[in-house]
């Protein structure tokens, strides 16, 4: 699983139970009270329902970086009405995603055939799971084709046993890993941006969280979707992996240069001005 940024922006602050701070708009703001001013002023809340509206939260810009294995999208500040909560995003907010992700070599075992890195990995490198190596000085070391026989975390580090026998104990060099492989052998992937908020009656904090989402060529999504919280996609980002050198192409696919419909578990999210390449501008959307 990739590591994922995630911004959460909390527009009400510290809120304890039954505070003043009320998360609907047009509440009574005195202590203890729920109740709504006047039934037209109710009528008005209702116009929203459970809508979404959003003004500004444009794609201000994207980029690759960590060597062309990360995208790092940056949304303008914007506002949100949702679930009749108005949201008031007062900064740019900054989203990025590793497609492939690197580790640094800290030790070579060529007797029981493992590299260590650092932190708890397993998850990241399952039995069977290929990876590759670049940089090592051993030059034998750098090839895509490493496959993991099994990971076990020391309590510090992962050591990330090979089916390939390791035959020097060179401890340079960094395992670059493909945190979404396809299991079809495609090179393609979409990066949506989206954000994750619903209203809840709460005395916890319920923040707007903004992240992206991947999803591959078989239409397996990383890593949740709730089509109940996710209600705004302000982009699509389609991809292609070069899998020789473990980096993203630095130009999308074709996808759409007008309004195009997204379909994820049954819902349909219209999302406008899709671009040809990920280093332009791209344009949001709302269902």
């Amino acid at each position: 699983m990739a590591l994922v940024t995630e911004t959460h922006i909390e527009p009400y602050g510290s809120r304890p139970y039954k505070s003043d701070s009320s998360k609907s708009i047009f509440r009574e703001s005195t202590l203890y009270s729920s109740l709504i001013f006047s039934d037209e002023i109710n009528n008005l809340s209702q116009v929203f329902e459970n809508n979404t509206i959003i003004t500004g939260l444009k794609v201000k810009s994207t980029e690759l970086v960590n060597n062309e294995r990360t995208i790092r999208v940056i949304l303008e500040e914007g506002r949100v009405i949702q679930d009749r909560t108005i949201i008031d995003i007062t900064e740019d907010i900054v989203v990025s995603i590793d497609v492939f992700s690197t580790y640094n070599i800290i030790t070579t075992n060529n007797v029981d055939n493992y590299f260590t890195i650092s932190g708890d990995q397993t998850d990241n490198f399952p039995e069977n799971k290929v990876f590759g190596i670049f940089n090592a000085t051993y030059s034998s070391f750098n090839h895509t084709n490493w496959v993991v026989e099994e990971s076990i975390f020391d309590g510090t580090n992962t050591k990330v046993y090979t089916s390939q026998s390791i035959t020097d104990d060179d401890n340079t060099g960094q395992i670059v890993n493909d945190n979404f492989p396809n299991s079809d052998d495609s090179i393609i992937g979409t990066i949506l941006i989206a954000s994750k908020y619903q209203y809840e009656e709460t005395i916890d904090d319920n923040p707007i969280i903004f992240y992206p989402i991947y999803i591959d060529s078989q239409e397996n999504i990383f890593p949740e979707f709730d089509i109940n919280q996710f209600r705004i996609i302000y982009s699509v980002i389609k991809i292609s992996k070069d899998l020789d050198n473990y980096i993203i192409n630095p130009t999308a696919l074709e996808f759409f240069d007008s309004t195009t419909s997204v379909y994820i578990n049954g819902q349909s999210y219209e999302v406008q001005d899709i671009t040809k390449t990920v280093l332009d501008n791209l344009d949001g959307g709302i269902i």
